[in-house]
């Protein structure tokens, strides 16, 4: 069996972001893949960003499969500031760190269970980042190797 995953974000009217993971697995058996980007934040600091899925896959008399999926996906980006537009240049550090972008994270952690036919895409998740407009999309696809 192949399992792919494809997340997709997008922010407005920007264009999307696609990320793809994809796993072998046998039928009746297991597999995972474990992903993960370190990114600075403001305060010096670096962040860890996961994107990890696990899979289980059974193929059924009818060639159908039965997919148990298990996913942690996280993200950032960046929140308008807190400042609006049209005011004067920030002069203080409160007024500069009010005008400073912000980090927006945004974190998925699910475990569905599928009945795919091969070959056809199914969303799996769609979720809102409730600070921004930023939404994420999981889609999975099973294709049965010979």
């Amino acid at each position: 069996m192949k399992i792919d995953v494809t997340i997709t974000e997008q922010s407005g009217s920007a264009a999307p972001e696609k990320k793809v993971v994809s796993l072998v697995v046998a039928d009746g058996r297991s597999s995972g893949v474990r992903s993960t980007a370190s990114v600075p934040i403001a305060n010096g600091n670096i962040r860890d960003l996961p994107l990890n899925v696990d899979a289980s896959v059974n193929v059924t008399p009818d060639q159908r499969v039965l997919l148990e999926l298990r996913f942690v996906y996280q993200s950032v980006s960046a929140m308008n500031p807190l400042a609006s537009e049209g005011r004067p240049a920030p002069a203080t550090v409160d007024e500069k760190a009010a005008a400073a972008p912000r980090p927006a994270y945004t974190t998925i952690n699910d475990a569905l269970t599928f009945l795919l036919t091969p070959g056809t895409p199914v969303i799996a998740a769609r979720s809102a980042n409730a600070a921004t407009d930023r939404i994420v999309t999981v889609e999975v696809t099973a294709a049965i190797l010979k």
